[in-house]
């Protein structure tokens, strides 16, 4: 069976929605430096989905990029897509993202971890 545009692997950060709403409340400063720090922890996944992306399609590898959502962290494709020869060739993406996404959860959750540290400690003055 076909799988389009779902990935079945995620990581499941607890607490991120409560703290995405009290940053609401937050300094701008300290809610740039929580979005950057999202984003820095996504980092990691998309360059080893480049790395394996690359050798097949140069192109769809350099459009991948990191998303911020209510809630989430996503790595989409940004190149606009089309139907061809290859109709199998988004299926082979999404498996590739969902590898790189098991090599690196742990990394990804120690970042999560450092990244969130910093905020709280930026929006209570310690830094």
């Amino acid at each position: 069976m076909a799988r389009t545009g779902t990935v079945d692997a995620t990581i499941k950060i607890e607490g991120l929605k409560e703290f995405q709403r009290n940053m609401k409340n937050a300094e701008k400063d300290a809610q740039k430096e929580a979005r950057e720090g999202l984003k820095e922890a996504a980092e990691p996944v998309l360059e080893d989905w480049r790395r394996q992306l690359a050798p097949i399609h140069l192109k769809s590898a350099s459009k991948l990029r990191i998303r911020l959502r209510t809630g989430s962290v996503l790595i989409a494709q940004s190149l606009r897509s089309t139907t061809g020869e290859h109709p199998e060739f988004a299926t082979l993406q999404i498996r590739q993202g969902e590898s790189a996404l098991l090599r690196h959860t742990a990394e990804v959750e120690r970042i999560m971890e450092h990244q969130l540290e910093d905020v709280v400690d930026t929006a209570n003055g310690r830094i």
